[in-house]
């Protein structure tokens, strides 16, 4: 199957891609990957306590953060470090925007094996998935740990941006629109940023993704698809210098 992870991997360098996603070396994950599960584990744990009615509070969710970090493979300094971030930015994510919290959602909602052709299949793992009213609307969440970017970054229109960001938010429309037969009309994509900005500010960009944008992201992976199925990616190489990934793909050469 197909993530949006593995598409955008693809796009930055295909040997990424065939490395990581079909050869699937091993690779130990960095500090901010281990922080940013935690993160993920504990707003999960949080939304579905809040569904079950348990009335969770701020202290429910940093001692749900703290016990899911000290799981990680972290030093006693990483240790430190991390517990200290996550309290600060997920106290201070809670206090802003707790109050408009709806109990009504799925948290980490994995859809799988969704067809996009005979031979495409698309899957994915939504980080929170809120409905609007009593019907099958919904607000497409993802989380992000690192620090805010603009509207334009998460866009890919500046200069060090490539759209990656909202790209992830047109493939879930993409998925939701085939899963079940439409069962889920997502009307807004959000970007959450849980963490601040230098001046301890809170960011969080909603996007409607059009119809013409998924269309458009389908069309990429059809020809994307064509290119790994029939190896046309052998002879390419990404705009990296020193790329690992394609240094990977020289010793294939020799």
């Amino acid at each position: 199957g197909l993530s949006v992870t593995h598409l955008n991997n693809y796009l930055k360098c295909p040997w990424k891609y065939y490395n990581i996603n079909l050869q699937r070396i091993p690779q130990a994950h960095t500090k901010s990957q281990k922080y940013g599960t935690a993160i993920h584990q504990a707003l999960k744990d949080f939304f579905d306590a809040m569904k079950k009615d348990k009335n969770p509070n701020k202290d429910f969710l940093l001692e749900s953060f703290l016990n899911h970090i000290k799981r990680q493979a972290l030093s006693d300094e990483e240790l430190i470090e991390a517990s200290k971030r996550g309290e600060n930015a997920l106290g201070g994510y809670y206090d802003q925007n707790s109050p408009s919290w709806n109990a009504n959602v799925l948290a980490e909602l994995s859809v799988d094996g969704v067809s996009l052709s005979l031979e495409i299949v698309l899957n994915g793992k939504i980080d929170k998935l809120e409905f609007l009213g009593n019907g099958d609307d919904v607000v497409v969440t993802d989380y992000k740990t690192s620090k805010p970017k603009s509207r334009g970054e998460i866009e890919g229109t500046t200069k060090s941006s490539n759209g990656d960001i909202k790209r992830q938010l047109v493939f879930y429309k993409l998925l939701l629109d085939k899963f079940e037969l439409g069962k889920y009309r997502m009307k807004l994509g959000t970007i959450d940023f849980i963490e601040p900005d230098d001046k301890g500010r809170y960011h969080s960009e909603k996007f409607e993704i059009e119809d013409g944008e998924t269309g458009e992201l389908r069309e990429l992976i059809l020809k994307i698809s064509d290119e790994i199925l029939n190896a046309k990616f052998w002879d390419k190489k990404c705009d990296e210098k020193d790329c690992e990934f394609c240094a990977l793909r020289k010793l294939i050469e020799n």
